[in-house]
């Protein structure tokens, strides 16, 4: 893909791009996407935890009675 048309489309969707000088295969830059997906995994699961935590705030806590 060339690499304008990717920007473009990361502008107009509001995405995080994250381009890497590479050959076609990118199985040199494996190191660097495994860490790239792993802190991505890392955040999406904070941002998780956090959501589950308010909603639970919101959840009216009965004594069983």
């Amino acid at each position: 893909m060339p690499v304008e048309r990717a920007i473009r489309f990361a502008r107009r969707n509001r995405a995080r791009l994250h381009l890497l000088d590479s050959g076609h295969t990118r199985n040199d830059r494996l190191p660097a996407l495994e860490l790239e997906l792993e802190l991505e995994l890392e955040l999406e699961l904070e941002h998780v935890i956090v959501d589950l935590l308010r909603r639970a705030r919101e959840i009216p806590h009965t004594t069983g009675h």
